[in-house]
Formats: structure tokens, sequence, C-alpha cells
């Protein structure tokens, strides 16, 4: 299957290195705790590098032209403005600076934060995106620069993922109940599987190289109403993604929802 490279190795990475490698990749991976990287050692990474990505350190330790296809999933530093800059703005910037245009296929892993709709209504890919908070305006900041209207020679995917769940990560959701859709409480939660956000990016991986950037919603298209916990602070943003295109694209469902009866 070639070579993957997976930049920021947390939750998502760390899944998709295990389904990697059970697909016939070889992968290597970068990680800023080393922890982390002897852990993605013992799961079968041929090789790991502990560093930021913002930084130039780890630059000479990969190769751009050995890989099929190069993920960058990283996480915040810190969970502050400051943090996020330095991860998904700077990192970005340090992989496309390493790149030089010599990867074939870039993943980038967003968030439907960069979307400002809050009424309930469903919202696509072409949606124009009105972040409501600097957590939005950072990762769309970060979007603009792959999706620059130029056709490089390289494949850009912008992925906006949903809400993260799985193993250890599934407290978040709760029980299903019945809530009211026009009660001024409820909002809607778009989520997507840990296992299936790795499976679609493996896909896409093994698909034709198509030049240029390209911009996919990524949820089990299953959105569903919620009441905000007591001790929720901040208001939520209400809209229901629209993941169809990335389906219909690649042959693609998820196997996995909070709820059978979703």
């Amino acid at each position: 299957m070639g070579r993957l490279l997976i930049l920021g190795a947390g939750y998502l990475g760390r899944e998709l290195l295990i389904q990697a490698i059970k697909s016939g990749y070889t992968v290597d991976a970068l990680s800023r705790n080393p922890e982390t990287c002897t852990t993605l050692k013992e799961l079968g990474a041929k090789k790991t590098v502990a560093a930021m990505l913002g930084s130039s350190n780890w630059h000479s330790a990969f190769n751009q032209a050995d890989y099929a296809a190069v993920v960058v999933c990283v996480g915040s530093s810190q969970r502050d403005a400051e943090g996020y800059q330095e991860s998904y703005v700077k990192g970005l910037q340090s992989v496309l600076t390493w790149g030089d245009n010599a990867i074939d296929k870039l993943f980038y892993t967003s968030s439907i934060s960069v979307y400002g709709e809050s009424d309930g209504q469903w919202i696509d890919e072409q949606t124009k995106p009105a972040p409501q908070d600097w957590r939005g305006e950072i990762m769309l900041e970060a979007e603009a620069l792959l999706d620059t209207g130029s056709t490089p020679v390289a494949e850009h995917i912008i992925l906006r993922l949903g809400g993260i769940w799985g193993p250890n990560r599934d407290r978040f959701i709760g029980n299903r109940v019945s809530v009211d859709e026009s009660n001024p409480d409820a909002y809607y939660l778009n989520l997507i599987h840990v296992a299936d956000a790795a499976n679609v990016i493996l896909n896409m991986a093994k698909a034709p190289t198509r030049a240029g950037t390209h911009i996919y919603n990524l949820t089990d298209n299953k959105p569903f109403l919620k009441l905000p916990s007591a001790e929720m602070k901040r208001s939520r943003p209400n809209r229901r993604i629209d993941s169809s295109a990335i389906q219909q694209t690649f042959s693609w469902y998820p196997q996995y929802l909070p709820f059978a009866s979703s």
C-alpha cells in the first residue's frame, strides 16, 4: 500500500495508524509527546519523531517523496487562542514548508466550528463559513493556507470533522431522550466515530489523486437533539451538518452511530 505519514498522532492519529498498518501501509508518525511515540512504535509505527509540528526540528527526519499520503491531524497544544495558533496555523505552515509541493496527497483535519449557523438548519460544504468564536476563526485561518484557489500538482483535502467520539470518549453523548425541537435550549450534536473517521481517510488515500483543494464535511450524517448540561457555560451552535458529499463521492458510510435508532 505504500507509506503513510501521520503528523499529530493523538486520538484520531493513533486509530488511523492501527487501521493503516492492518491495511498494509508502512506508517511513520510525529507526536509532541515522547511517551506517545513509544506507544506508536509498540503499535507498529516504522519511524516516530517527538517534536512540535510548528517547529522545523522534524523536517529532516521525513522525506516528502516517500509518502503516498500525509495526514495532519494535530490537536491543540493548549486550550487557548495561542495554543490553537501554534498547533493549527503555525503547524500547517510548517508542514507546507517541509512539503514544498512534493506531497502527492495531503489531508488536513479541520472542524465544523468554521460554520456559524445556529437555527437548526442543514448546511453543507457550499455554506459560507462564519465562525462564532475564536476557535472557528483560527481553524478557518489554517484552512486558508490550503484553499487558495490555485491548482497545485498535489491534492489537498480539508476534512471538517464533527465531534469525535469512541472508546474512552463518549461520556458527553449522554442517553437518548426525546427532545422537543421547539425547546429553545435544544441543539443538534454532529458526531463522527474515531474508527469511521480513520476508515474514510484510508479510503480517500487509496482513491485516484485529483489535483487541487477539496473540502468535505465528515460526520455520521445523523445529527441528534440534545439539551445542554447544567454546567455548560457557553452557548452551543445549533446546526445539522450534511456529510452526504463524502459518502457519495467515496462510496463510504459510517459503521458506528451513538444510537441505533438515529
